[in-house]
């Protein structure tokens, strides 16, 4: 504990009472240092070194302030109303069975934006990934990107 080195350190007499709680897989500990009035002020500033200030000061909310985001980079939101797989006409992957795990990060990608999958997998294991006519443009970008670890220009 550097706050009982630094006491130890400036000659200040202290007494620490520990409290150790374990809830489910979280331990919660708990450390009260006590020292005399005469060395309180001196204690303090030697327990606050290294401590961070959680005031929340208009200066402080003015350092976290985000700028705004470029409206393009929202995802949009998934809309599972009226969606019919029937619907997804328009193929944007296939694969056979050993580029499974392939299928799954296509399928996971595109859902994270906000574009719903259709999967049709064959009885050899061949498997194709269909969007909505709507999604196509988005979709191929993504693709594109996963296919060549970059962005399309």
């Amino acid at each position: 504990m550097d706050v009982c080195s630094g006491l130890k350190a400036a000659g200040i007499p202290f007494r620490v009472a520990q409290r150790r709680k374990q809830v489910f897989w979280r331990v919660d500990e708990h450390y009260e240092v006590w020292v005399p009035a005469a060395f309180y002020d001196r204690a303090k500033i030697i327990a606050e070194k290294g401590c961070f200030d959680f005031s929340d000061s208009d200066e402080d909310q003015r350092i976290m302030e985000l700028p705004d985001a470029d409206t393009s980079a929202v995802k949009r939101e998934v809309r599972d109303w009226g969606w019919r797989p029937e619907d997804a006409t328009v193929e944007v992957w296939s694969g056979g069975t050993e580029l499974k795990g392939v299928a799954w990060m296509v399928e996971a990608s595109l859902h994270e934006h906000g574009i719903r999958t259709h999967a049709d997998v064959t009885q050899e294991g061949f498997q194709r990934i269909f969007v909505r006519p709507e999604d196509e443009h988005e979709a191929r970008e993504i693709m594109h990107e996963i296919k060549n670890g970059t962005p399309p220009t």
